[in-house]
């Protein structure tokens, strides 16, 4: 018995001596683990969003910049243990969104702390939810950035905002789901830039996450606000091309010549940029979508047409450099070419009679290029078009851009098989009508180098980023490409004929003709299978030194002298006033 109980004493004692080692190992080598385990129960690192960068025109004026508004988040880890708090503020919304929160979070399970429940909320639910805050455990109540836009303009060229998406969690660097990014436009291409970088601080929660107090003490970390983005656009110019475009479906397009910056970018029909950027309603989604009028497209860069008689220089072009015709060849145009059984007709009714090279530029004579195009072929006609800039996208700094169509023999064997196309396709393409297709935008660029003998811009619409921390200015560098094979004395003789357009007095704008500006363009209709024909006309000024271009199209105007060329014509005489003012402004000294 005496055994026994030395024997119980002793294993008990080895017990109590265990714990003893047990204890004193947890207290003094492993007391930094707990206490942080500790800490990390008790302290939540809360992540700072910067404050995205504003977006501004080329003389500083705001586009687009930000306001406050109440977003309703949920702690993960709590929501999906416990759903009682979703089925509460289910209920104080007047929702029925549980099972699209539960969703999302469930998918957040493991990866985020919080997830956004409802965005853009309005004053009477946050006092709602405020009101019940301790029923509402692992809800909370943040103040977040919504783009604002003091001016509803250029909405296309802009884009919008939305939540990241995962296929986008791979392109964007050091963004996280949940995270709200550019989806279109400059707020996608400059996305990096005007968002900044993440901030954090530490705060201690209560046992279900609800933050107590924010601890000091501890190192955080000030977000860093995004950069500013200012465009090469002129609000000014973009108010008024918009103006100009008003009950119209369309596009205009400026560009400064001397280093590709767009002054305007317009597409009507246009939409209201505020419906991005709260929440998007899906009542308000399918309405654009739906819309006949389709005013989420962008015709200046996505709307592809026929160019019309706007092609005839690119095609002179080629005949010149060739030696297929000179300026003194001359053609008889009796208003049609007849070719095997088909007639294609000039756009003059009775024609325009024995005409020379400049003269059909002027007077835009379609005979003259349907002959051209005979000599030239269709292999010849697409390497001159192409050298201009045709047929491929021009490389603007937002993304969507079409590229429209330069065709050849290889394009048209596609098409229609070999041997199944004739040349009667060859008198079409001459006169920009049938395959060849272009947007506004390639358009105006192709204006552009034209006004630059020879030089094309790469359009942008960046002037440049302005950094905040550090506090600097990068200026956009302008880029250009030279036409090759095509010499300055045709670039002068293509020139002299869009001059005339404007000033000769049989020009095909000479009614639009200013003494005050000396400006040079071209008129163009595209054939259209739906109705009416579109009307174009391209321009540039002043003749000898252009500070712009501008492309015009109109949809179903019909004629291009008397539905575009007006347009052109505003924009270019608002500008020059503008140009003349400012360098006013920097010559003119101050008194005293």
């Amino acid at each position: 018995m005496e055994i026994r109980l030395i024997i119980l004493r002793i294993a008990f004692g080895l017990i109590f001596l265990l714990l003893i080692v047990r204890l004193g190992y947890l207290q003094l080598h492993q007391s930094g683990r707990y206490i942080m385990q500790a800490d990390k129960n008790r302290v939540k690192i809360v992540e700072e969003d910067p404050v995205r960068g504003l977006i501004l025109d080329r003389r500083g004026r705001i586009l687009v910049e930000n306001r406050p508004c109440y977003t309703i988040v949920g702690n993960t880890s709590h929501l999906n243990r416990d759903r009682t708090s979703l089925e509460l503020l289910q209920s104080i919304s007047g929702g029925n969104e549980i099972s699209q929160w539960e969703t999302v979070l469930e998918k957040a399970k493991g990866s985020l702390r919080e997830v956004r429940l409802k965005r853009d909320v309005d004053f009477a639910l946050i006092a709602a939810v405020e009101e019940r805050r301790l029923s509402l455990t692992g809800i909370e109540i943040k103040v977040e950035a919504k783009r604002f836009y003091p001016v509803k303009t250029a909405s296309h060229l802009l884009g919008y905002l939305g939540e990241i998406t995962q296929t986008e969690l791979s392109a964007y660097q050091d963004f996280k789901a949940g995270d709200i990014v550019g989806k279109q436009g400059i707020e996608k291409a400059y996305n990096n830039f005007l968002w900044g970088a993440r901030g954090y601080h530490f705060e201690e929660v209560d046992a279900y996450g609800n933050p107590v107090r924010i601890i000091g003490g501890m190192k955080s970390v000030q977000p860093a606000n995004g950069a500013d983005i200012y465009l090469t656009i002129d609000l000014d110019l973009q108010l008024l091309a918009e103006q100009l475009l008003e009950g119209k479906s369309g596009a205009v397009v400026a560009v400064d010549p001397a280093n590709g910056g767009v002054l305007a970018m317009a597409s009507s029909p246009r939409y209201d940029p505020e419906v991005f950027a709260g929440v998007l309603e899906s009542s308000d989604w399918k309405a654009l979508i739906e819309d006949p009028d389709k005013p989420l497209l962008d015709r200046t860069m996505q709307g592809v047409y026929p160019p019309g008689s706007l092609l005839k220089m690119a095609v002179l072009a080629g005949g010149l450099e060739e030696n297929l015709v000179d300026i003194n060849t001359q053609v008889h145009c009796p208003g049609f070419k007849q070719l095997g059984r088909r007639t294609f007709k000039c756009w003059r009714e009775g024609g325009h009679g024995k005409i020379k090279t400049l003269q059909a530029l002027e007077q835009s004579c379609d005979v003259y290029f349907y002959e051209l195009s005979l000599k030239m072929g269709i292999n010849k006609m697409a390497e001159y078009i192409r050298k201009f800039g045709l047929g491929q996208i021009t490389g603007i700094d937002i993304e969507g851009e079409s590229s429209g169509l330069v065709p050849d023999s290889a394009y048209m064997n596609r098409r229609y098989g070999p041997g199944q196309w004739t040349r009667g396709h060859l008198l079409n393409i001459a006169i920009g009508q049938g395959e060849m297709l272009a947007t506004p935008l390639q358009m105006a660029v192709y204006c552009a180098a034209l006004a630059n003998r020879g030089l094309i811009p790469q359009p942008h619409l960046l002037k440049g980023v302005l950094y905040h921390n550090p506090h600097f200015w990068e200026p956009y560098q302008p880029e250009f490409k030279k036409i090759e094979g095509v010499s300055p004395e045709t670039f002068e003789l293509l020139l002299q004929g869009m001059h005339l357009v404007v000033k000769g007095d049989r020009g095909t704008a000479h009614w639009l003709n200013d003494p005050k500006i000396d400006a040079a363009g071209k008129t163009g209709t595209a054939q259209n299978p739906h109705g009416e024909d579109h009307a174009w006309f391209i321009g540039f000024a002043p003749f000898d030194n252009p500070v712009i271009a501008v492309c015009v199209i109109v949809e179903h105007g019909e004629h291009g002298s008397t539905a575009a060329a007006p347009i052109v014509f505003e924009i270019i005489r608002k500008h020059l006033l503008e140009e003349y003012i400012q360098s006013a402004e920097k010559t003119t000294k101050p008194l005293g």
